[in-house]
């Protein structure tokens, strides 16, 4: 099976098994990270309070930078610092995604690449994801529907050693509202604030405190009394940083009390 190589860490503690990203999708299916254009570099550090070790002892540290706007790499680390996983964006003159590479030094079986195509109207048409070493098609997004601007539909089809899985995401406005699963489990739906942040995800909530220009700096997922922190650092493009990989221990308390 080919398999995106964040997957590990976003099943673990971030979303599910479920993520793609492909050209729409790629700050939407992390909403909780979403930043404004003039941000250049992301740092976040999670903290799960139930995570074995010492109190607000962190696991990994993910890292995101930005260019004129657009992805252009995510690099994620354990938490010894050592590099876990790296992911690359690729585009052309006209800003449109072409390409991007997935890259595990612990788990090379998973290192992968998708070639991203459009239609002559300029839309994505399809996503090909494939294995670097086997060269097997482990994904294909097919998009479909548009009605307008952010509004379609993406069906995924994972190519497993044993089967084969498919799902429909479905957008509104670019933002993903709902996830069906073919073999006919429940839908995954998702809710938004007015910035398009994600608010909901099925029974999770997030909630979040934000710098003087509304980008976030700390967040809490929420779910069934369970608690995943992040806590993040932002370098804009005039070289200002604002907020801290250090826990913010009141935000924590605030939430805590409130459980």
């Amino acid at each position: 099976m080919i398999a995106n190589c964040f997957a590990v860490v976003i099943f673990s503690v971030v979303f599910h098994v479920e993520q793609a990203f492909a050209q729409p999708i790629i700050v939407e299916d992390r909403n909780y990270l979403k930043v404004s254009a003039d941000v250049v570099k992301l740092e976040q550090d999670i903290y799960h309070p139930k995570f074995p070790g010492k109190q607000l002892d962190f696991f990994t540290k993910w890292e995101y930078v930005y260019k004129n706007g657009l992805p252009e790499s995510e690099r994620s680390f354990t938490a010894r610092k050592s590099l876990w996983t790296e992911k690359n964006y690729f585009y052309n003159d006209q800003g449109k995604l072409i390409k991007d590479s997935c890259w595990d030094p612990s788990f090379t079986q998973f290192n992968n690449y998708t070639i991203y195509e459009y239609n002559k109207d300029g839309l994505l048409a399809k996503a090909i994801q494939t294995g670097s070493l086997s060269g097997k098609i482990g994904r294909i997004d097919t998009y479909s529907k548009y009605k307008q601007v952010g509004t379609y539909q993406i069906t995924s089809t994972f190519y497993g050693d044993d089967q084969i899985v498919k799902y429909t995401s479905v957008y509104e406005d670019g933002l993903k509202r709902m996830v069906i699963h073919s073999k006919g489990f429940l839908p995954v739906k998702y809710t938004y604030d007015a910035d398009g942040r994600l608010l909901t995800l099925n029974n999770r909530k997030f909630y979040y405190k934000l710098d003087t220009k509304g980008n976030p700096i700390a967040s809490v997922q929420i779910e069934r009394g369970m608690r995943i922190y992040h806590f993040m650092r932002l370098t804009y493009s005039d070289g200002s940083i604002t907020g801290t990989l250090e826990p913010d221990v009141e935000f924590i308390n605030n939430w805590d009390k409130q459980q």
